[in-house]
């Protein structure tokens, strides 16, 4: 079980509350995949609004703009 343990904790970043010891392994399997989906979903929602708040940016000037706000 600590195998899964570690693995929800890389997920998200920190440690788990205690009661989650009471869990299950197909449980804790249960949980890292939905921590795991709701992360690409987020990557995801994130790319697109970054994507729609350039487009306020005329387009000569995206490829700037971007490379100004992220590297």
């Amino acid at each position: 079980m600590s195998s899964r343990r570690s693995e929800i904790e890389s997920l998200i970043g920190g440690q788990l509350p205690p009661g989650l010891d009471a869990l299950s392994d197909a449980d804790l399997d249960t949980l890292a995949a939905a921590i795991s989906d709701a992360s690409r979903h987020q990557e995801s929602a994130l790319a697109s609004a970054i994507d729609n708040g350039l487009n306020i940016v005329p387009r000569v000037l995206r490829g700037t703009v971007r490379k100004a706000l992220f590297g």
